[in-house]
């Protein structure tokens, strides 16, 4: 428990807004620069505190995974989330009293969807106090190390690690905990980077756009059907908490939708899809921009994702759609999970369990019910994109949806994104160019947030499987009778180990479809047509 005093002590009382980034730096740009600057001093004060001390960065982002188990596949993981920014935006003002609170990345503003990061989280160096300081947003200096099997660690970073986003990051050499093969590792990224004319910064914000407007096959405009930014406006229509939180609920309530015959316009999705595509867009290895198969940044895994510090401004986003939903559909002052049906019901019970390690007093831990009323937490978010109407009508709601099951979590050491391609009549294919040719529509992409002890998580244990469904935009009744579907997935590389061999299948209207198995390497699809259960094997995209 914080104790403060003096200024301190007051600034904890006050009640706290919570502006974008894009905002503070819009401010900043007016000649205002004293918010945003008040946030990178915030964030300095406790990045240089001793890695014991509560209140220090490296402590509050080791409770993310204090215990080894990740809880982005927990239907509580988005009230265990706001007790977690509490305790992170508490820590903040006390050592900086005059900071106004703790900001979030707006993921669907125009500025991120047409730039990517924002800038003040992704510029190696800022002023502060008339002083050039290394950027306390863009990375995080680890004071310690860390040892895989120890404090529910699963991955091993050494100290004096500085952690990275996409392109950079190593998968072996940041697991090894040798802080000169990562070093080395940066240094041929760089060396690729200098042979293509590009920046890291480029190259991630061209990842982080991708991943926010979908993309589109063998062109450069973006479908923005496709994109993650489309899913998490549906899933603030997701008429419950429930669908609304967890991935897992969602996907059985749209397989159902979809089996019975039902369109994309009927689909929901969950908020966390949205956490996992965007994650692993900034960490790496999501394949939304190809030829960096090594990169493997912190907010890549579930273990080590909240090290990196836009880990809790994405995180703050979530937060702030979270809010968002519950103010649409009158759950302000209470998270309810009774009344909903299926093989996948949560218990009301479930919404008193205690969110370890954040307390209420001495004597009691939170529950979700104690951080349901974001106004009795003395906090709220400005006006922001989620407030607006959506900038491009999605048209097209009336396709229908091809649900692709099988895939199992367990099947992968890390994190992973799977893409869905129909392969259209009369397409051809070079294997010797690996070329899909035109004729090959991509479908969509999902993203699952895992970690390498995924098969010991207790959260990911019940959610072992995984079903994906994509849209069927612009494919007509008779395209889609002859089609053959295939996925591939995209993870770290030739450094990823698969656990257990692949096997998925395809439906449409709930009736099994004709699907194709990937050649080793992320060739060109084989064309089995009498194939009913094919298998798959990972493959970079």
């Amino acid at each position: 428990m914080l104790a403060c005093f003096g200024d301190a002590a007051s600034a904890l009382k006050r009640p706290r807004v919570r502006e974008s980034l894009e905002v503070l730096q819009a401010k900043y740009e007016a000649g205002d620069t004293k918010p945003l600057v008040d946030v990178w001093r915030a964030f300095r004060a406790l990045q240089a505190l001793p890695p014991d001390d509560e209140d220090s960065f490296f402590a509050i982002g080791r409770l993310a995974f204090d215990d080894g188990s990740c809880r982005t596949s927990d239907v509580l993981f988005p009230a265990w989330s706001r007790a977690l920014l509490l305790r992170l935006e508490d820590a903040l003002i006390s050592h900086t009293p005059e900071c106004a609170g703790l900001p979030f990345w707006d993921e669907t503003s125009s500025a991120s969807m047409r730039l990517g990061v924002p800038w003040c989280v992704t510029r190696a160096y800022v002023e502060i106090d008339g002083a050039a300081v290394p950027n306390p947003l863009a990375s995080f200096l680890l004071p310690r190390p860390l040892r895989a099997g120890t404090a529910g660690a699963v991955s091993s970073r050494p100290t004096g690690y500085s952690t990275v986003r996409f392109p950079y990051g190593d998968a072996v050499a940041a697991a090894s905990g040798d802080l000169a093969a990562s070093v080395e590792a940066e240094r041929t990224v760089v060396d690729e980077l200098r042979a293509r004319g590009v920046t890291s910064v480029e190259l991630l914000n061209q990842s982080v756009r991708v991943a926010l407007h979908g993309l589109r096959t063998g062109g450069s405009l973006p479908d923005e059907r496709l994109g993650s930014v489309a899913r998490l406006r549906a899933a603030l229509d997701a008429p419950t908490f429930l669908l609304f939180a967890h991935k897992a609920a969602a996907d059985e309530y749209n397989g159902a939708v979809a089996s019975a015959g039902g369109t994309a316009v009927e689909l929901v999705s969950s908020l966390s899809t949205h956490f996992s595509n965007v994650a692993l867009a900034a960490g790496g290895h999501s394949g939304m921009v190809p030829g960096f198969p090594r990169s493997h940044g912190e907010l890549s895994s579930a273990d080590t994702a909240s090290l990196d510090p836009l880990f809790f401004l994405h995180l703050a986003f979530c937060d702030y759609a979270l809010a968002t939903w519950q103010a649409r559909h009158g759950a302000t002052r209470s998270i309810e999970v009774e009344g909903e049906e299926g093989p996948l019901r949560v218990s009301a019970a479930r919404l008193n369990e205690p969110l370890a390690p954040f307390r209420r007093s001495a004597l009691a831990h939170l529950t979700s019910r104690d951080v349901a009323s974001i106004a009795l937490l003395r906090y709220s978010y400005a006006p922001a994109s989620l407030d607006l109407p959506p900038p491009v009508a999605m048209p097209g709601g009336n396709a229908p949806v091809l649900v692709v099951k099988g895939l199992s979590r367990h099947a992968f050491t890390t994190s992973f994104t799977v893409f869905a391609y129909a392969e259209l009549p009369g397409t051809f294919f070079s294997a010797v160019r690996g070329d899909m040719g035109q004729r090959v529509r991509l479908l969509g992409f999902e993203s699952v947030f895992s970690h390498p002890g995924a098969a010991r998580c207790a959260s990911c244990q019940r959610h072992a499987g995984v079903t994906f469904l994509f849209p069927l935009y612009g494919l007509t009744d008779k395209q889609v009778a002859k089609a053959v579907f295939f996925v591939r997935v995209a993870d770290s590389g030739e450094y990823a180990t698969l656990r257990t061999p692949l096997a998925y299948k395809c439906y449409v209207n709930g009736m099994e479809v004709r699907s194709a198995e990937q050649l080793p390497g992320g060739g060109a699809p084989v064309r089995r047509l009498s194939v009913r259960r094919p298998s798959m094997r990972a493959a970079n995209v």
